[in-house]
């Protein structure tokens, strides 16, 4: 009788260590790997999120996403003029002016990410009747040539995509030739 309740003991034991080396895997390993199709860059992305690739630029969309507007992260590399930086702003407010969008800055700055600075830029724009929150973060590469990348969620939304955000544009790295 002892060495059936033991056995059970062992059993029931083996089974929580099983299956919590299987939850914990499941857990982290919660995002893919994406490498651009010149190698230039890769980052992760959550799992629950698609990629898809046309005339260079990469967009990665929230497959769960409840809303009509699903959150999305855009890349796209890009030649960027000397002085660029002082002239972003009121070239994307032209831009977004000129296609009659509701636009309003909200704030540039400097963040680290992956030990590299970036430029930050945060706009709201209405489209369609709806409140949009756009971070676009700009990584300078070197020769001109920088990737850009947008954050864009409903506003609403914002607070509970930003982990997913996070994951993609913090995980973002250059890669040397």
């Amino acid at each position: 009788m002892r060495r059936k309740r033991i056995n059970r003991i062992s059993l029931v034991a083996l089974c929580l260590v099983f299956f919590g080396v299987a939850g914990w895997l499941w857990l982290g390993n919660s995002t893919s790997s994406y490498t651009s199709p010149d190698g230039t860059y890769s980052l992760k992305y959550p799992k629950t999120w698609e990629p898809y690739a046309t005339g260079g630029v990469v967009a990665f969309y929230d497959k769960q996403s409840p809303n009509a507007y699903r959150e999305n992260v855009t890349i796209v590399m890009s030649k960027m003029a000397p002085g660029w930086r002082e002239d972003f702003e009121s070239t994307l407010e032209k831009g977004l002016s000129a296609i009659g969008r509701n636009y309003k800055m909200l704030g540039t700055k400097q963040v680290t990410l992956g030990g590299r600075e970036v430029t930050e830029f945060t706009y709201a724009l209405s489209l369609e009747g709806q409140s949009l929150l756009n971070e676009v973060y700009i990584f300078e590469m070197g020769n001109g040539l920088a990737a850009v990348m947008t954050c864009s969620a409903l506003r609403d939304n914002t607070a509970a995509i930003e982990k997913d955000f996070k994951t993609i544009y913090t995980s973002f790295k250059i890669n040397s030739k």
